[in-house]
């Protein structure tokens, strides 16, 4: 796979839609990407040069330049679910060095919430930068770990004040069961085992949001 910005991007697919990749670029923000690179979006990535890769990444370069505030995450979708902490933290480097934040949708699914935090805090420690995790809050299970994280970075919550939540169904799926997008996942699911397995993983964690108090829509 290709590199922009310290994420994978994936090589089959049209440099339109490949950059997407990177949290945060939709598909018409991703157009522009290439459009201002002078890359026909249309294009497979595994199908650019060097030179035309360099010139995607200086554009990239040029947002943070004119006043990109950071970085956003979202762990729990893909393709950001795919990202290693390795990934995270070198992209990090490259915000820090704009005097930006990372902000996260920590990883709940891949890790649970305790080790997520953690997570969150190691990339902002290693990289050198602010933190925000989006949607948190402090109770038993996180203070602890915030207390430590605070010792050395600079690490702060948008914290709902009420029970609540919204997304989407797939974030019941694993991201492994994901990959090919909308297409891949109904293929799967015309598998009766694979579609039982997702109701079950479905049932267990709205069971388990209803019962925090929560009230999650779709």
């Amino acid at each position: 796979m290709a590199r922009i910005a310290g994420i994978n991007i994936p090589n089959h697919q049209h440099a339109g839609i490949a950059l997407t990749a990177i949290y945060g670029i939709g598909r018409s923000r991703a157009a522009a990407i290439c459009i201002a690179a002078g890359i026909e979006p249309s294009r497979k990535i595994k199908d650019l040069t060097d030179a035309e890769m360099e010139r995607m990444r200086d554009v990239l370069r040029q947002w943070l330049d004119a006043g990109a505030v950071g970085i956003n995450t979202g762990l729990d979708y893909p393709p950001a679910a795919h990202s290693t902490t390795r990934e995270l933290i070198e992209l990090a480097k490259v915000v820090a060095q704009h005097g930006g934040v990372y902000a996260s949708h920590m990883r709940y699914q891949g890790l649970g919430r305790p080790d997520a935090l953690r997570e969150a805090a190691d990339i902002g420690r290693q990289a050198g930068l602010p933190i925000n995790v989006s949607h948190e809050s402090i109770d038993d299970d996180t203070e602890p770990i915030h207390a430590e994280a605070r010792k050395d970075v600079d690490f702060a919550f948008d914290w709902y004040v009420y029970p609540a939540g919204s997304s989407t169904l797939l974030v019941n799926m694993p991201p492994e069961d994901q990959v090919g997008g909308i297409d891949g996942v109904m293929a799967r699911l015309r598998d009766p085992a694979t579609r039982a397995r997702f109701a079950a993983l479905a049932e267990e964690y709205l069971v388990a949001a209803y019962a925090s108090g929560a009230r999650e829509y779709f």
